[in-house]
């Protein structure tokens, strides 16, 4: 694939920094399209001709493959997708790189969600955007694994591994060149039980194949798994349970792939216990029937579908009670960080230079090694609501500039980034070893963005 690439990452890389991720300028009269037109292309495979399709965040690169080539438009999509693309190339390289090692030492891993969708189902890895690659290890083999990984210089970060908000997660990777993270799960889905998790890995393993990927093994997931594991219960068992039009673009390609049947999938769900999860899920998200559903749902109707599930996926209130009991925490970090937010925002009203306002208020002490779990929510809550009335959400230079003061106070080498939009609005961030760490919203900032400021200077993103 792509026989340039193979000359070296520098040529790779310096091809890449002239490709602009600025938004191209279209034309004023075309309209960002309508959810019911997006809904209509995605399902029907109606273009419309008077939206501008542009506009369509990490499901540009999939639009640009699927837009006749007599279309206005298609040359607009152009970027995205061969960005997407160069990206996917790097990130296949390192990553293989790492695995190779673990395979030498006899570790096996199972690829699954947004690289394993690029690499293995798209027809061209470019359609499919994703920002973390996702893996899934075997959890006593994780510290030798972690081991090796540091060994060849990736950062590593742990997670507790009684931390019930996560059971899933046992660490993450951060790769040494080209700055992605790798999330390392011990179970394919979050949830709140651990005969549940038990249950379900042994049948994921168990239908699990081995492939050959180039001169190594890896396992994947069964088709059906890739389904139910990956979307169904991603979705409808996270804490906000929004079905997204991407998820019925990876539903399609996994059934074009491999011709599975709506029949296949439920008697799968079934073995799995699953099934009514599965049921809700197809409601709204079914290819099958070329039907997605984009009316967002109630809190009464989410009510109804958490109390529809509780036999499947067990008690549901953990949310709730784990909201009730980090409050606390919130209300201690606000307290305990509120003399860094006030001069923060003192200093800020003091001088009109954003380079000479961070070096103000970034602290002397000198970095300590990345550990992720000093990057806190509550800390960002926390922060958020301190600058309420001073800066709007989470946008403003004057959070990130709190939060990049608290995070370089608790030694993480936090990295401030501010960027531009085609409109002139400027939006900032922060980025830990090249990953926005200041809010999930982050995540796309750069293809967003057009950076034109980061602090300190000399730090690689």
């Amino acid at each position: 694939m792509m026989g340039f690439l193979c000359t070296g990452h520098s040529v790779v890389q310096g091809f890449l920094i002239t490709i602009s991720l600025r938004r191209p300028n279209t034309n004023s009269e075309m309209m960002k399209p309508s959810k019911q037109a997006m809904i209509h292309f995605f399902t029907r495979g109606e273009v419309g001709q008077n939206v501008s399709w542009a506009f369509l965040g990490d499901l540009e690169a999939y639009v640009y493959s699927k837009l006749p080539l007599s279309h206005p438009q298609k040359h607009l999509l152009y970027k995205a997708f061969l960005s997407s693309l160069i990206r996917h190339d790097f990130i296949k390289r390192e990553l293989l790189t790492l695995i190779r090692y673990w395979y030498k030492q006899g570790y096996l891993v199972m690829l699954y969600k947004g690289f394993y969708l690029a690499e293995w189902v798209y027809t061209q890895p470019g359609q499919r955007m994703y920002i973390d690659v996702d893996i899934l290890v075997k959890e006593h083999q994780w510290k030798e694994m972690a081991h090796i990984a540091q060994e060849l210089g990736w950062e590593c970060s742990y997670r507790a591994s009684d931390d019930v908000r996560s059971r899933h997660e046992i660490g993450h990777l951060y790769s040494p060149k080209f700055h992605f993270k790798v999330d390392v799960h011990r179970s394919p889905v979050n949830h709140h039980s651990k005969n549940i998790y038990e249950y379900m890995d042994e049948k994921i393993w168990t239908s699990a194949k081995r492939i050959k990927w180039e001169d190594i093994d890896v396992f994947v997931p069964c088709p059906l798994d890739c389904v139910l594991l990956g979307l169904v219960l991603h979705r409808l068992w996270s804490s906000h349970g929004r079905i997204l039009l991407r998820d019925y673009v990876d539903f399609t390609s996994l059934v074009e792939k491999f011709k599975f049947t709506e029949r296949a999938l439920l008697n799968r769900a079934q073995e799995l216990n699953i099934e009514k999860t599965t049921v809700l899920f197809l409601q709204c998200c079914n290819p099958f029937r070329s039907h997605f559903r984009v009316a967002p749902i109630s809190r009464l109707q989410r009510l109804k579908q958490q109390l529809w599930m509780m036999k499947e996926r067990g008690f549901l209130g953990w949310n709730t009670i784990l909201k009730t009991v980090t409050l606390p925490k919130i209300l201690w970090y606000m307290a305990y960080y509120s003399p860094i937010v006030l001069r923060t925002i003192k200093i800020s009203g003091s001088t009109s230079n954003l380079q000479e306002f961070l070096e103000k208020i970034t602290p002397n002490s000198q970095p300590n090694p990345i550990t992720l779990g000093v990057i806190s929510k509550d800390i960002n809550k926390a922060v958020g609501y301190l600058l309420e009335g001073y800066c709007q959400e989470k946008k403003s230079i004057l959070y990130s500039a709190a939060l990049f003061a608290i995070y370089r106070h608790l030694g993480q080498p936090v990295c401030f980034v501010q960027g531009i939009d085609p409109t002139g609005k400027k939006r900032a961030w922060l980025e830990l070893a090249g990953i926005p760490v200041s809010s999930p919203n982050d995540r796309y900032a750069r293809r967003e963005y057009e950076v034109e400021f980061q602090f300190p200077a000399g730090v690689q993103t």
